[in-house]
């Protein structure tokens, strides 16, 4: 095997060139040699370092030409011997295509086997709890943890334990995948180590067959209650069981967001049924506003604080409370659950629809705060703490995806998603936006944002600082189309992070944001300016979301009130969510009750 497709393979950490894994090999090879020299094989240290033939040039077969394995693998076992492979293969391929495998090699190779056998028998260590990470983690790895109060094995093994199967999140820079295979080599060593990972660590999936329900075909009936209708359903359906399944089915067509948070809601209700002994077809109106109770306030054996997972002793349904805004997201589930079974002819009846109306009424400005937004102090706060910040690839990234938000109002995982290719030139003459970006936002909809030349430049400096890092290797070169608009810059992309184009996830950039917001805020504070107390609570509480409803508040006064350009450029489906900015403009109101002649003073 190459020496770098083996790095690629085996070290993938190294992201490094040809010079620098034969670099990193022979480092490896002079630790080895010296090691079998004190045990007294020179011999096989000799022939390790032959057989990796680390400074002569292997040449490379030509492309069409199989391997000898692959080419062996033609013939029956028996039919020829090795000399007689090598002659066929050279006939057909020629001299040049033949792998380099002479007598000598094969025995240095086997020599070489020996030895590395000789080593593991006697040279190996295992890992103990008391070693140092240094020992055992790369300078980077233990750099990143080091802040944590890592710097033993079993300090690593408690802060897993702690934060459970995404304790990777509380590390900066670690991610994903090199947080699986660090975890993985603690459970390989757990003997030696001594220090056993919870079951909490090993994710497991969650699945709606695995919550009980009572009775796979019909559920037990309480009292007489049964909502299943007595004739034909379009579902097909003859449990809830499998009512739940093709209901499950249709959600497919939806986000993964929206997918994954109505199967938590619906499990939830499932769990709480079965509580009851109950299913879903004999839960009344009475039991849907006790279950609306229930998500702002569980019983102490429903929550756990800590994460877990159902392999867990201890593990429970939930974190804690419900807040107001994510009960009334999981009724909405639960209504969307009832209603499709009631519009299909399973059910007769909805009982959580009234419960949903209820929760949702008289509370529309609750559930969509537009007056979290940024006016100008915080705008010109902000602008004073980018001022402050050293000139840096983050701080340029930062900056592009302030001027994003600000002026196109793009949602958190939009701005995540999309990539240069979605950028086309303007066929037009508007001056100040020379391009338009095609948005898919919420259910698959789709608009068109024209982008300002100062956000392109912003966003071309920053396309500078990832290329800069393509050339060195640290992310992968994808071409212009696939590059993502905002990438990461902290770690290399590899196995199953957000995306292969090294794009910075919807976590990350919350992340970004939050950091900075929060950075903004001691600003403020490091002032020592009292009349900026209300102006650091915002900024502790503010979001990406905050961006967008900047954008839609200044795009309805730049527009003169244009509610359905406005509703366009916000992707929003009904325009009466559009209306809801102008109700919200607080200080619009205070201007005109001010402006108010005063007749009886």
């Amino acid at each position: 095997m190459h020496p770098s497709a083996a790095a690629g393979r085996y070290l993938p950490e190294l992201h490094a060139d040809a010079r620098v894994v034969r670099s990193y090999l022979l480092a490896l090879v002079r630790e080895a040699r010296a090691h079998l020299e004190g045990l007294g094989e020179g011999g096989l240290a000799g022939s390790l370092v032959r057989a990796l033939r680390l400074d002569a040039v292997v040449a490379c077969r030509p492309a069409s030409a199989p391997s000898l394995q692959e080419f062996t693998d033609r013939f029956d076992a028996d039919l020829y011997g090795e000399r007689e492979l090598l002659a066929l293969y050279e006939e057909e391929y020629g001299a040049s295509a033949q792998p380099g495998l002479t007598t000598a090699l094969t025995d240095d190779l086997n020599l070489a086997l020996r030895g590395l056998n000789t080593l593991q028998l006697h040279s190996a260590q295992m890992p103990k709890a008391h070693d140092s990470v240094s020992q055992w983690l790369s300078e980077r790895l233990c750099h990143q943890l080091r802040p944590f109060g890592v710097l033993q094995l079993s300090d690593l093994v408690t802060l897993v334990n702690c934060h459970g199967r995404t304790w990777w999140r509380a590390v900066p820079g670690l991610g994903r995948e090199r947080a699986e295979r660090l975890v993985q080599w603690l459970s390989d060593h757990e003997t030696w180590l001594e220090r056993p990972l919870s079951p909490r660590v090993r994710g497991v999936g969650t699945a709606m067959a695995a919550v009980a329900e009572p009775g796979s075909c019909r559920p037990a009936v309480p009292n007489g209650t049964d909502l299943r209708s007595a004739g034909f359903n379009a579902l097909g359906a003859v449990s809830d069981q499998q009512a739940l399944r093709v209901w499950l089915d249709t959600l497919t067509l939806k986000s993964p967001h929206t997918l994954a948070a109505y199967r938590r809601d619906v499990e939830r209700l499932l769990m709480w049924a079965h509580e009851r002994g109950q299913g879903l077809s004999t839960l009344t109106v009475a039991d849907a506003i006790e279950h609306a109770r229930f998500l702002v306030s569980p019983p102490a054996h429903w929550v756990n604080a800590l994460p877990a997972t159902r392999k867990d002793g201890d593990w429970r349904p939930m974190r804690g409370p419900l807040s107001r805004s994510s009960a009334r997201r999981a009724l909405a589930a639960i209504g969307h659950l009832y209603g499709f079974l009631v519009e299909s002819g399973y059910l007769t009846a909805n009982p959580f629809a009234r419960v949903r109306a209820a929760a949702g009424a008289g509370m529309a400005n609750a559930m969509m705060d537009t007056t979290r937004s940024f006016g100008l102090r915080h705008l010109g706060a902000m602008k004073a703490a980018l001022d402050a910040m050293v000139g840096s690839a983050h701080k340029r990234r930062l900056l592009a995806i302030l001027m994003l938000g600000e002026t196109t109002g793009m949602r958190r995982q939009e701005m995540s998603a999309h990539t240069w290719g979605d950028l086309r030139k303007h066929g037009g003459d508007a001056a100040g936006a020379r391009y338009v970006l095609t948005v898919r936002g919420k259910g698959g909809h789709e608009r068109k944002l024209p982008v300002k030349d100062s956000v392109i430049d912003a966003l071309e400096r920053h396309l500078g600082d990832r290329r800069a890092l393509v050339a060195a290797g640290e992310l992968p070169d994808v071409g212009l189309a696939e590059t993502p608009l905002i990438s990461i810059l902290e770690q290399p992309p590899v196995g199953t992070m957000h995306a292969s184009c090294g794009a910075l996830s919807e976590a990350g950039l919350h992340r970004v944001l939050k950091r900075f917001f929060e950075g903004v805020a001691e600003h403020l504070e490091g002032l020592g300016e009292p009349e900026t107390g209300d102006l650091q609570e915002d900024f502790r509480r503010a979001s990406c979301h905050w961006l967008r409803h900047t954008f839609a508040h200044e795009i309805l006064k730049a527009s003169g009130a244009d509610l359905p350009v406005t509703q366009q450029l916000l992707g929003h489906k009904n325009i009466s969510t559009t209306g809801i900015y102008l109700k919200a403009d607080l200080g619009q109101r205070i201007e005109a009750v001010a402006a108010l002649p005063e007749h009886f003073r």
